[in-house]
């Protein structure tokens, strides 16, 4: 817990001085925390290098549901949706978010 607040802190105080993906926007993602998992350090992370890297970055929090996933997805017409699980209890909640996509028809259309 500490040294996840150390490592926002951090972000927070170099995040200015960090270089832009330039004019080029590379794509939307859709970025969280499956149903179940608190953590957030991680996908915060990846998400800070998608935005230097060129991407519009949603972070959607942790304790995500399936669902939230994919309507915001939906309503940015974003083209990936980026699951972070760091517990072993939380991994397999990936896979309902997967099928969700699959039975809706959805499953080609994020990566």
């Amino acid at each position: 817990m500490t040294g996840g607040k150390i490592t926002e802190t951090c972000i927070a105080l170099i995040n200015p001085h960090l270089p832009r993906g330039g004019n080029v926007k590379r794509g939307v993602v859709v970025i969280g925390a499956v149903q179940g998992d608190f953590h957030d350090l991680g996908y915060g992370l990846v998400a800070k290098q998608l935005e230097l890297g060129g991407f519009e970055v949603h972070q959607l929090g942790v304790d995500v549901p399936p669902m939230t996933f994919i309507d915001k997805a939906q309503e940015l017409n974003a083209d990936i949706i980026g699951l972070s699980a760091f517990l072993i209890t939380t991994i397999p909640k990936c896979n309902v978010l997967i099928d969700y996509l699959r039975d809706m028809g959805l499953r080609d259309r994020f990566r």
